[in-house]
């Protein structure tokens, strides 16, 4: 259970990166100047690093899956195993999805110079994968004439997840690049004061479906059983580190922020940057936990399933 929640969490990351960090790139970084994505190498390596790591978490993901499924041991694999998933279940229909469009955006991230059209295309490639994780997850188990409502507010989890975990993995990029000049401060600076309207609607939407994807899946009368199954204890788990995440953003936006602002022209900056350095590292690592929890979580059985 623990290599499969791994290969589900693995799955997760790539995704949200691959998806998160050219659209940060579109709409938080200018197109030209001193942190523009298409001059800065590591614009390139994230699709790439995020799209091969999706890749990885997708076959390890297949061949436990596959062991679990036929009752042996890994030791005990073989091609046909593998081929019964593949092809007589709806799981092994969305591994070979999702497979395919990660070694499609792999191929073209390694083929295509930096630009507006990578971006484009790894944000596509990517929200088709995030949305793909509720086909296989809880949001499709759902029956009845609400389920698409499940589904939807399932797939609008995962794409949430992914502009904030890739903005975050980005802002990380840039604070910690090497160049430290006026003009790279001032457009962090943008960059950081820009986002602040996307996240508030990130973390509106991670609650309003966060709240929806729970009712759906224990149902109101079961809520007081959470406190006594696993899958309650480790959703419990989750959801206070996303609130760590909102503690920690509302931090950044309303004081380390404006602090940055104010520390130009003065000998400031470099503690201004390094408050933020810390506090977006601390985000994104408990950014990166929420995101290991959920690949657990999809493993558990919830107290029951009422809608």
């Amino acid at each position: 259970m623990i290599d499969a929640g791994l290969a589900r969490f693995i799955q997760y990351a790539g995704a949200s990166i691959m998806f998160g960090a050219p659209l940060f790139y579109l709409t938080a970084l200018p197109r030209s100047g001193a942190i523009a994505a298409s001059d800065m190498r590591w614009s390139r390596l994230l699709p790439i690093g995020s799209s091969a790591l999706l890749l990885f978490g997708a076959v390890l993901s297949l061949i436990l899956q596959s062991a679990m499924m036929n009752g042996i041991a890994l030791a005990q694999l073989d091609w046909p195993a593998i081929e019964v998933v593949l092809t007589a279940t709806h799981w092994g229909l969305a591994i070979i999805i999702r497979a395919t469009l990660a070694a499609a955006a792999l191929g073209l991230a390694l083929l295509m110079r930096p630009s507006r059209a990578l971006w484009f295309a790894s944000i596509a490639l990517g929200l088709l994968i995030l949305a793909s994780f509720a086909w296989t997850g809880h949001g499709a188990a759902s029956q009845g004439p609400w389920a698409w409502v499940h589904l939807l507010s399932d797939i609008v989890h995962a794409v949430a997840a992914g502009v904030w975990i890739g903005a975050l993995v980005c802002f990380l990029m840039l604070l910690f690049r090497p160049s430290d000049s006026d003009e790279a401060n001032v457009a962090l600076y943008s960059a950081l004061h820009g986002f602040s309207r996307t996240g508030s609607m990130v973390v509106s939407a991670l609650v309003i479906t966060g709240v929806v994807n729970t009712v759906f899946i224990v149902g109101p009368s079961q809520i007081t059983g959470l406190v006594t199954s696993s899958y309650g204890w480790v959703l419990g788990i989750k959801t206070l580190a996303f609130a760590g995440m909102v503690a920690l953003a509302g931090v950044n936006r309303f004081r380390l922020t404006p602090g940055l602002k104010a520390s130009f022209g003065t000998t400031q900056t470099a503690p201004a940057l390094a408050h933020l350095k810390s506090s977006l590292l601390f985000e994104t690592v408990l950014g990166f936990c929420v995101l290991v929890l959920v690949g657990f979580l999809g493993l558990l059985e919830p107290p029951a399933g009422a809608l």
